[in-house]
């Protein structure tokens, strides 16, 4: 009677879940990078892009972002064609020029939204990455820290009309 079958060696059965007891959820799957022909060195970036970085700078300058600006750099890097830098004084006015880009480039283009948004629950340093561009909205520390606009010295810079 306690002996087991040969059919059902002992060996292989799973030993069984206790009840009440919840597997994890998978994790969902990261947010991938649109992949885009790279430009050519020397190539400027396409006046669609140019008019979604004026949106943006628009939309920054509309809730009081400091030092604007925007670099073409199409043709230096692969992840972007333009980047448009600006500053807020604090944690909660980074977060809402970042909040008024977003709203700003969806009006625009119902279906556009970032790839990826990063630095939202600090705000000191909020990066909008819609594949084409990228807006970095920085907390003025951060910005003369980082000085991302010192790396970019040599790239096209883009005045924009607010």
């Amino acid at each position: 009677m306690g002996r087991p079958s040969a059919d059902k060696p002992s060996a292989a059965r799973a030993p069984k879940k206790p009840k009440g007891l919840r597997t994890k959820a998978p994790l969902p799957e990261p947010a991938r990078k649109v992949q885009r022909p790279p430009r050519a060195p020397g190539e400027t970036a396409s006046a669609d892009v140019l008019a979604i970085a004026q949106t943006a700078a628009r939309a920054a300058s509309d809730k009081k972002a400091v030092d604007v600006r925007g670099y073409d750099v199409s043709g230096r890097v692969d992840y972007a064609d333009v980047l448009v830098l600006m500053s807020g004084r604090s944690d909660r006015h980074v977060a809402a020029i970042a909040d008024a880009i977003e709203a700003a480039l969806s009006e625009q283009t119902p279906k556009r939204k970032p790839i990826m948004v990063e630095g939202r629950p600090q705000s000191t340093w909020i990066v909008l990455d819609y594949g084409d561009l990228v807006a970095h909205v920085f907390q003025e520390e951060a910005r003369s820290h980082y000085d991302l606009d010192g790396i970019w010295t040599d790239a096209r810079k883009l005045t924009f009309e607010l």
